[in-house]
């Protein structure tokens, strides 16, 4: 669109001289269909996400308890919903190389050869 980034700065120059509250207001007075762009902590605890099902708590080891976001929508067969955190570095290497048809002498030399932890 020509003359897209003058634009913008106009609208941004604008839009900067107020108060959220104020614009807020103007906006709904007129009737506007709109929503602020939240931050990922505004999003976890915004009450229509949560009524809509869209979070989730994890425990971490070493982090504690948090709030994160599943998916939006939901599968007959296959939940979107996290149910654990992402396994610590090195944490499935053994069972993994294992799986994978190596034997403990093999794991056990990777590990002296500095090739896994």
């Amino acid at each position: 669109m020509q003359n897209s980034h003058e634009l913008v700065e106009i609208i941004d120059k604008k839009l900067s001289s107020e108060t959220f509250n104020h614009w807020a207001a103007k906006l709904d007075e007129q009737k506007c269909i709109w929503a602020p762009v939240q931050t990922l902590d505004e999003v976890v605890d915004d009450p229509q996400v949560h009524a809509n099902g869209y979070t989730t708590t994890l425990t971490h080891a070493e982090e504690g308890e948090f709030k994160i976001l599943t998916a939006p929508i939901k599968y007959g067969r296959t939940p979107g919903i996290p149910t654990s955190t992402a396994p610590e570095l090195g944490q499935d290497t053994e069972t993994t190389l294992l799986e994978l048809g190596y034997t403990w002498d093999d794991v056990n030399a990777f590990k002296e050869q500095g090739a896994i932890i």
